[in-house]
């Protein structure tokens, strides 16, 4: 978890907790396909080379890459495929639930990569009174941050910025061409 320092800029990152889930996930299937190679014996199919590749990839797409970055100005949604940046000023409620949620003139936009669990969300309170829960959760922390940067961009002057989305083209490509590999490799055999 990123802590900001008062009146200092900089981007925190957030997500939600896939990252030693994506690091295991990655680092046994490299120590897998190393020793495999290095058998003397090389029982392992071609095809399970690029297979490899591809799982790793989409590990990484699925359980690293998401989440959401605090910026100065607007807040980046790095989901699987894209990312999208909505500036503060330009989002009208925003809900860190299972998933975030920002609502904004254009319409709700999701943030799969932070949220809470049911037991989180139960445990932090959304009753009537609007109080500190004793223990908060991460979710509820960066939910109250949001809502002070929200609430700081409606007094801000200037020109707000649009909502703008990227597609992850690396990711998008590495994960076809792994694919189309596997296949080409698993028909050729």
């Amino acid at each position: 978890m990123g802590v900001q320092s008062e009146g200092v800029k900089k981007a925190e990152r957030f997500s939600t907790g896939g990252k030693a889930g994506g690091v295991c996930g990655i680092i046994s299937v490299v120590v897998v396909m190393v020793l495999s190679a290095l058998d003397p014996t090389g029982d392992l199919p071609l095809w399970s080379y690029p297979c490899a590749a591809f799982a790793m990839v989409a590990m990484w797409a699925v359980l690293l890459r998401p989440g959401i970055v605090l910026g100065p100005d607007e807040v980046e949604l790095r989901n699987i495929l894209h990312s999208r940046w909505i500036p503060y000023a330009r989002i009208t409620e925003v809900k860190v639930d299972i998933v975030t949620t920002f609502q904004t003139d254009e319409g709700p936009y999701v943030a799969s990569g932070f949220g809470r669990s049911r037991r989180k969300i139960r445990r932090d309170g959304r009753g009537l009174v609007e109080e500190q829960p004793t223990n908060p959760s991460l979710g509820w922390l960066v939910e109250q941050k949001l809502l002070r940067r929200i609430d700081d961009a409606k007094y801000a002057t200037g020109e707000v910025g649009p909502i703008r989305r990227a597609w992850a083209w690396p990711v998008i490509v590495a994960l076809s061409a792994t694919a189309l590999v596997t296949l080409v490799a698993v028909v050729l055999r």
